[in-house]
């Protein structure tokens, strides 16, 4: 008698941990149903969890190249005193022209070319990068002239609103710098000054540049 009684409590036990554990599985299967929908029925997206933002946070952009165009002229010529000559100035009528391209204040590239009458056309191209600072910047590349080609630096200076600019600079003119330029070599020690109007160039649909408007 005492063994039946303890299997019938045996599967009456059996039966009630059966149940409990079937309403503890559909409960959970409920509940996860009620999660994945929203309340008209429709799917609702769950979210990937708290996004952390610092406070003042920026969205990051990619730098942007920037090429501007440049003409000029005039270029100021400060010839410095030497023997019994006194520092003097001079201004030449010059045809400057040239480009640049500026990504978040660097000077990536620059060209610029000045011809004049009587000499031959003297260029400079960029050969490293120029952080353009609030106050003079010294850009270094190489200088050309009639064929000859020696690293040189020039001051430069440089300003952009609105798709235009004004870029200005000076080249320091040693005994050296004209080495082995017959119609140079007697060139006295001065200063040239230039300021050029820069312009924004843009790209065309055919993939050609003009200044913008």
């Amino acid at each position: 008698m005492a063994k039946r009684l303890r299997v019938s409590l045996f599967m009456i036990l059996t039966m009630v941990g059966a149940v409990l554990i079937a309403f503890i599985v559909g409960s959970v299967i409920f509940i996860s149903n009620l999660t994945l929908f929203s309340d008209d029925g429709s799917p609702s997206v769950q979210s990937p969890g708290p996004q952390i933002v610092a406070e003042g946070q920026k969205t990051l952009r990619v730098p942007e190249s920037v090429p501007y165009s440049l003409s000029g002229t005039s270029l100021d010529v400060v010839i410095s005193a030497r023997g019994s000559y006194s520092e003097r100035q001079v201004t030449l009528d010059v045809s400057a022209t040239g480009t640049i391209a500026v990504t978040d204040d660097v000077l990536t590239t620059a060209s610029l070319e000045l011809k004049t009458l009587n000499y031959p056309a003297l260029s400079f191209t960029l050969t490293e990068p120029c952080y353009l600072s609030r106050d003079n910047s010294v850009a270094y590349g190489t200088l050309s002239v009639a064929g000859h080609a020696q690293p040189a630096e020039i001051t430069i200076n440089a300003s952009f609103t609105e798709g235009t600019g004004i870029v200005s600079g000076s080249l320091e003119v040693t005994p050296d710098l004209f080495t082995g330029i017959p119609v140079l070599k007697d060139i006295p020690p001065s200063t040239l000054s230039f300021t050029l109007d820069a312009t924004e160039v843009t790209a065309n649909p055919l993939g050609q540049g003009y200044p913008a408007r």
